[in-house]
């Protein structure tokens, strides 16, 4: 709570509760020993909410329905302000009497009523509402109203985003948010998409926001075609060789930074990626979709990368021997070549 303090401050007289700018956070009054206290000012909309409606609740309810808790004052340690309605001064202490509430096991509290809303704005820092172990629960139902408003303007949000969508952009949503688009057909994608625009909406319109988007999409379907893929020990590999990083957070970086290799990561992605071309033409694909299906074995794999490398043209084309071959005899150039330099 603002607590700033005007040069003019009013200070009332003994037991008098001065005039004070609505503005205010407090005002300052003085006991019969002429002590000054400073006292909430229940004028201010900020201290003495004025609309909507709280409801409290025991949170352990007996048989006895009456009020089993008496509250005068409550107080602001920090800002050293009394909450509390002030009625007079006890002739003997010469204290400041408090106007007394009562709280049962359930109670409405309607803001607009001016004596309701001054009994909520002192009660509401009492411990058994606000305490380490509170006794009552709250029900603040204009802030429940008014998050389930936002709940749907979001997830209307996120629908419109989600309706907005083209085909080729429902696959890289859906591996975004850990769902394998292969085998989908369109309706069948369009409905997962529509599902996480009403169960996830913020994280949704988070992702369609990112200025990073096209990147991640690149990346995450580099990982669906098997083009990247993760190392217990060496971290983020391309094509198994290649290190981008060790965490996934790292290696979105490096894709995102090199905007070379990204766009050669993409082209290599569309020459791969199946699934997208199937649901952008309105089809379904039962396919792995990936250098997965090019792993007969380690070592195949470990050839076709050596022989992509050394510019040997449609080595997917090969049988096993013939590619051994072609590639043992392109080492043997590049050896070659790298002696007579030498």
């Amino acid at each position: 709570m603002s607590t700033k303090k005007n040069s003019a401050k009013p200070v009332a007289e003994v037991g008098v509760i001065p005039d004070v700018a609505k503005e205010e956070m407090y005002y300052e009054m003085k006991d019969g020993k002429g002590m000054t206290h400073k006292i909430a000012n229940m004028n201010n909309p900020l201290v003495c909410r004025r609309k909507g409606v709280i409801e409290i609740e025991a949170i352990r309810r007996g048989k006895d329905k009456q009020a089993n808790i008496s509250i005068c004052t409550t107080f602001d340690a920090r800002n050293r302000i009394i909450f509390g309605i002030p009625t007079g001064i006890d002739n003997e202490t010469n204290k400041i009497i408090y106007k007394r509430f009562y709280l049962p096991e359930f109670k409405t509290y309607n803001l607009s009523n001016a004596d309701e809303a001054e009994e909520w704005a002192i009660i509401k820092h009492h411990e058994v509402l606000n305490g380490p172990r509170p006794t009552y629960k709250i029900y603040d139902t204009e802030a429940i109203a008014q998050a389930e408003i936002n709940e749907i303007s979001l997830i209307e949000e996120a629908v419109s985003i989600a309706k907005g969508m083209k085909l080729k952009d429902w696959v890289p949503c859906a591996r975004f948010f850990g769902h394998d688009p292969a085998g989908m057909t369109p309706t069948m994608l369009q409905s997962e998409i529509m599902k996480l625009a009403k169960n996830t909406p913020s994280e949704l319109i988070d992702y369609w926001g990112q200025e990073s988007r096209p990147v991640v999409d690149i990346f995450n379907a580099a990982k669906a075609v098997g083009l990247i893929h993760h190392d217990h020990v060496k971290g983020w590999l391309f094509k198994k060789t290649l290190p981008l990083g060790s965490t996934q957070e790292q290696a979105m970086r490096y894709v995102i930074k090199d905007t070379v290799f990204a766009k050669s990561l993409q082209t290599e992605v569309d020459s791969l990626d199946i699934t997208t071309e199937s649901i952008a033409s309105g089809k379904s694909n039962r396919r792995k979709t990936s250098f997965d299906e090019m792993e007969e074995s380690k070592d195949v794999f470990d050839l076709k990368i050596k022989a992509k490398l050394l510019g040997i043209k449609e080595f997917d084309k090969l049988t096993d021997d013939q590619l051994r071959k072609r590639v043992k005899a392109a080492e043997a150039v590049v050896l070659d070549e790298e002696l007579t330099q030498d």
